[in-house]
Formats: C-alpha cells, sequence, structure tokens
C-alpha cells in the first residue's frame, strides 16, 4: 500500500524518484560490465551468484516512513510555497542512506569461502566501495 500511496503522490506533483544504480555510474571498476549490471546481478541473483537483494526489502521495510515523512514534508512545503523538489531530493537522500546501510549491515548469504579468499573480505556487495558509492537517486519532471 505504501508504494502505491507514494506513486500517486509522485503524480500528482509530476515527478519522479528514482533510486538505485543509474546508468550514468559507468562501468564497474573499469570492464566491460556496468555498475547497474553488477547491482541487477546482485539484486537478483544469476548462474552461481546468488540474490542479495538491497533495494527492494529496504524499500519494503521503510515505505510506511517514506509516505509518512513525504506526507509531512509536502504539507510544510504547500505552506511554505516551497517547490517540491526539494521534498524529494531529502526523501532519496534518506532511501539512498538506508540502501547503504543495509548493504553495511552484511546481506545474506554469506560469502563462499573462495570469494573470500579472493577478495580478503567477508563482506558481501562491498569490494571496492563502487557500487555502494553508485547508489543514488534522481528527481525528474
Amino acid at each position: 500500500m505504501g508504494y502505491k500511496k507514494l506513486t500517486r503522490m509522485l503524480r500528482k506533483l509530476g515527478r519522479t524518484l528514482t533510486v538505485g544504480i543509474h546508468e550514468d555510474a559507468g562501468n564497474h571498476d573499469g570492464g566491460d560490465l556496468t555498475v547497474a549490471g553488477i547491482g541487477s546481478v546482485h539484486e537478483f541473483g544469476s548462474g552461481n551468484v546468488p540474490a542479495r537483494p538491497f533495494l527492494r526489502p529496504t524499500f519494503d521495510t521503510n515505505q510506511n516512513k517514506y509516505v509518512r515523512n513525504l506526507s509531512r514534508a509536502l504539507g510544510k512545503d504547500v505552506d511554505k510555497k516551497r517547490q517540491p523538489d526539494r521534498t524529494l531530493n531529502a526523501l532519496g537522500a534518506s532511501i539512498v542512506a538506508d540502501v547503504q546501510g543495509a548493504i553495511r549491515s552484511r546481506i545474506p548469504p554469506p560469502l563462499a569461502e573462495s570469494t573470500v579468499a579472493q577478495k580478503g573480505s567477508s563482506t558481501p556487495l562491498i569490494d571496492s566501495g563502487q557500487l555502494i558509492n553508485s547508489i543514488t537517486h534522481k528527481v525528474r519532471k
């Protein structure tokens, strides 16, 4: 229900808010794959790579908070004649922080021993930091 309400609110504003790894994040560590492509593999899994979703569960867990905060902030925006983009940028930054926090909390399943030995760390989704640092938000009209 929170997602539908949030979507309706954004439609009324004539805006979209996207949070995730946008295409302009470039290629992953200078290779052939994009950071967005790597993020997609981790979000949904592929072949021998198990799913370690970081976007969907974060939104699902926090959607009521996002709708509540947006409703309150937009009421203040109307009262003070501010532009809604300021509020949407604040909401986007909050969601980005929640997603990055979820990644830092070690999304299951744990890495295979061979992967830990190869990368020298047991933290899933964080290697060079490029993926976590590529999670951004955008507000568009």
